[in-house]
């Protein structure tokens, strides 16, 4: 039978040690990748990866679409920038599937609010590749899509793509929203994610 000491005792263990993972985790500036691999989430591990390698392709893509775009308004090349755009699209829609998966598999409640302020631009990125992905369907005006106007069948606005009467900013501005999702995710990962594993420090048996 534990007594009142001992219980003491155990309970002041237990704070040092969580106390103890806290400082581990601080010292070693571990990413929110590392704090899903200590709460056992091995699918959101890759997740969280997954999510900063497409950051890092959306950011080569800006790269790429900005001289693309200066060519496209030049008339010297009137093509490239449209490979570009679908490729930045691709990115946008990899890393919100990716993101979702860490909102249902993770168990973090603060992951869902940031996803849900989010997602009506991220699904319209989402939806911007689907529709490139499929733009011979609009070509071949099939039964799903009405047929394509040809002015509107694919053209630049300022730093605005435009698509049957849809638009998507392409500018670094849109970039930088997509680097805030990222960072906001992980940042609630890290906050949620270290409180979680000191209370199963606290929690664990002897």
């Amino acid at each position: 039978m534990t007594t009142g000491r001992e219980a003491i005792v155990w309970l002041l263990v237990r704070r040092v040690r969580a106390l103890s993972l806290l400082a581990w985790i601080e010292r070693r500036t571990v990413d929110a990748s590392v704090i899903l691999h200590y709460l056992g989430k091995p699918e959101c591990v890759m997740a969280m990866k997954g999510a900063n390698e497409y950051l890092g392709a959306a950011r080569t893509q800006m790269d790429r679409i900005e001289p693309a775009m200066r060519a496209w308004y030049d008339v010297t090349d009137r093509s490239r920038v449209f490979h570009e755009i679908h490729y930045y699209f691709i990115c946008w829609d990899a890393i919100w599937k990716r993101l979702m998966v860490i909102k249902k598999r993770s168990g973090l409640r603060s992951v869902r609010p940031i996803l849900q302020k989010h997602h009506v631009e991220a699904e319209h990125y989402a939806f911007g590749r689907d529709q490139l992905e499929h733009y011979d369907e609009w070509l071949e005006g099939r039964p799903r899509y009405r047929s394509l106007a040809p002015w509107d069948a694919g053209n630049l606005d300022g730093s605005n793509y435009t698509l049957a009467g849809r638009r998507w900013d392409v500018s670094r501005a849109s970039l930088q929203r997509l680097e805030d999702l990222v960072r906001e995710v992980a940042d609630a990962v890290m906050r949620e994610g270290k409180a979680e594993l000191m209370r199963r420090e606290m929690t664990k048996d002897a």
